[in-house]
């Protein structure tokens, strides 16, 4: 039997060469690039929740400084997650419009099929850091798993090298990444929550580093956290911190380097944390026109407004509240959500994970485990303190990634038994689900059978279908490699310890592709607003001027602002020597959006939002005012009435005259 460097006793289990077999380096890099790219071009920014993050970066990118430091959405704040992806999707977009000049100025009006538009920039940015999470994800799976902590026993010299064992690890915790159920749909999304993946892959990377290059790992890690807090607040950061603390002072090879783990780590994370919140703190204060910023060393100073500072101090109370909205005692709606959630959507990572816990019970305090295990339990812990069920898939996405790595060290020590029992669940599933999207699309196409015809009109009234013969090139194509994969499983009976998660990545990876093809346009139809708002881009372009609203959602706005320019009401300019934004009173337009059935009450609807450029004295006097109704639609889908307006404000008969 072998033994860690800490002493404990681990179980023995044998893995041979032939266990251990690498999986070929395509593979994994076809698997990711489906994976990633499936779902990223061909479509439209979706409303609700992605949405509102690209609205985010959008108005980073076409607003002024106070944007930057305040995420909002057309003058709607934002206090919920940090501004960091944003950052990033606003850094992409400046990105994709010099390419865009580039490649115009060299190709001229060739180039007009080739340019990157803002949405597919934004994709684009999120795409390139889930990438970036899966290469950290695999180094890190593959430097644990070569530690002699949990090496397997080798009594005749057929054993795998620790290169290989390592090598497969990595592949395994790939695939599990990929075969889980639940994080397929949020990370194709713009938001915070899928953008906690690159902080977690990051800090599990450097975790990784540190036992033989503390500080090159304590930078990486101290920056993870930082990240963290940037991108979903302060429980996520404080988790990584706390899960930092507890391995040095638990885990005896982070505990040997822990003087230099902890000078790397604290500052960096600190550091790096508290520079935006300090600035939001600077901002919000009471005497903000006295305050002053300085441009440069040794230059003048200009000061603050006091309608900027107000709207700051709203976002940072609105931050802080929400943080500390995440944090509270557990509940029975807590678990009952856990419970509901968590089975389906960390399968089929959960079973492995509690398999190998049992396995590993006497050795959990090794450093390849507690990597992984202690930041997994800090989280699960801090899902069941959010009493914010809202927010219960969000809480389980960081999750992922040391269950993961946690699979694939578990693996090698699996059951035939159990294996068999994933594999045959992965085929049932996964064929049956490709079986369904074929045949809603051909019985949406031909009418036949005639209910699951009707089902699919239902769900898609209005939407007229077609055959693209790319995307069914590409449906078959997903369909044929599907069959493949399932043959080769059950003729070849590979040996290899990653192949529980060869079925599931690879059905979960090709199901979604089937679907993104197929079902590409009448999801980009059903979740995309262009077609409803472009035609109103012709009245805000005859006269000019900034655009007031009531009842719309943050996504409502940013697509509005997108696609039909209209140029809502903003915050407040952070300089007072910077042009002041439109004041409401100035505003020739009036947009608004009532979910009650019939038709619109305008005053009434007014009464009851309280939006911005609506509050107050100006509200009371824009509900007396004899607003032209001049645009009107309805949203084609959702169980509630929808009903979008767009009113002008009368013009003068002097004005009129001239």
């Amino acid at each position: 039997m072998s033994s860690s460097s800490s002493g404990s006793r681990v179980r023995p289990y044998l893995v041979t060469s032939a266990d251990a077999a690498r999986l070929p380096r395509w593979i994994p890099l076809l698997f990711c690039a489906v994976y990633v790219l499936a779902g990223l071009i061909g479509r439209d920014p979706w409303r609700t929740d992605d949405a509102i993050g690209f609205g985010i970066s959008h108005t980073m990118l076409t607003g002024s400084t106070i944007d930057w430091l305040v995420p909002n959405v057309q003058g709607e704040l934002v206090p919920e997650g940090g501004p960091l992806p944003f950052w990033l999707g606003a850094l992409g977009m400046m990105a994709a419009r010099l390419f865009n000049a580039l490649l115009s100025g060299f190709l001229g009006h060739a180039a007009n099929g080739w340019l990157i538009t803002a949405d597919l920039a934004m994709r684009l940015t999120a795409a390139l850091g889930l990438a970036l999470s899966m290469v950290m994800l695999w180094y890190a799976a593959r430097n644990l798993a070569m530690r002699p902590e949990i090496q397997p026993l080798d009594p005749f010299g057929a054993g795998a090298s620790p290169q290989d064992f390592g090598h497969a690890v990595a592949d395994a915790a790939l695939l599990a990444v990929l075969a889980c159920f639940g994080l397929i749909a949020p990370i194709h999304e713009t938001t915070a929550n899928a953008a906690q993946l690159p902080c977690v892959a990051g800090f599990l990377y450097g975790l990784s580093l540190c036992m033989n290059h503390p500080r090159r790992g304590g930078l990486i890690v101290g920056t993870a956290i930082a990240a963290g807090l940037l991108t979903y607040g302060i429980p996520l950061a404080v988790v990584l911190l706390l899960s930092v603390l507890l391995l040095v002072f638990v885990v005896r090879p982070y505990r040997l380097v822990a003087g230099w783990i902890l000078a790397t780590v604290l500052p960096v994370a600190l550091l790096g944390s508290l520079a935006w919140p300090a600035l939001l703190a600077y901002f919000s204060q009471p005497d903000a026109m006295v305050q002053a910023m300085p441009l440069a060393e040794g230059t003048a100073t200009v000061p603050v407004t006091a309608a900027a500072s107000q709207q700051v101090a709203t976002f940072f109370q609105g931050w802080l509240e929400w943080n500390a909205s995440m944090v509270g005692a557990p509940s029975m709606a807590t678990l009952s959500r856990l419970g509901g959630t968590l089975p389906w959507y960390l399968w089929p990572l959960w079973p492995f994970v509690l398999w190998g816990v049992w396995r590993w019970r006497t050795g959990c305090r090794e450093a390849p485990i507690a990597v992984a295990l202690v930041p997994l339990l800090l989280m699960l812990l801090a899902s069941l303190l959010n009493p914010q069920t809202a927010d219960h898939q969000n809480t389980l996405t960081p999750m992922v990634l040391p269950m993961a790595i946690l699979t694939g060290i578990t693996l090698p020590m699996i059951r035939r038994s159990m294996v068999s029992i994933v594999d045959w669940f992965a085929v049932m599933i996964f064929s049956v689900a490709s079986l369904a999207v074929w045949a809603y699309w051909v019985a949406f196409l031909s009418g036949w059978p005639p209910r699951m015809a009707m089902k699919a009109e239902a769900a898609l009234p209005g939407f007229i279908a077609h055959i693209s013969v790319s995307e069914l090139a590409i449906g078959l194509l997903a369909t044929g490699a599907w069959v493949l994969l399932v043959v080769w499983r059950v003729s070849r009976r590979p040996r290899p310890f990653w192949r529980p998660m060869a079925l599931s990545s690879g059905g979960m990876v090709l199901t979604w592709l089937l679907l993104m093809t197929l079902w590409m346009p009448a999801g980009n139809w059903r979740k995309s607003y262009q077609e409803l708002v472009t035609p109103t881009r012709e009245l805000f372009a005859s006269e000019p001027g900034c655009v007031m609203h009531a009842g719309l959602d943050q996504g409502e706005l940013a697509l509005f602002s997108y696609y039909a320019g209209a140029r809502f009401v903003r915050l407040p300019e952070l300089r007072a020597t910077e042009q002041a934004t439109t004041t409401p009173g100035s505003c020739p337009w009036l947009l608004v959006a009532d979910d009650t059935p019939g038709p619109i009450d305008l005053p009434a609807l007014l009464v009851r939002n309280d939006d911005s450029g609506l509050n107050g004295n100006r509200r009371a006097a824009l509900i007396n005012e004899p607003w032209q109704p001049v645009w009107q639609r309805r949203r084609p889908f959702g169980k509630t009435p929808h009903l979008l307006a767009l009113y002008r404000r009368p013009v003068p008969e002097a004005a009129q005259a001239r």
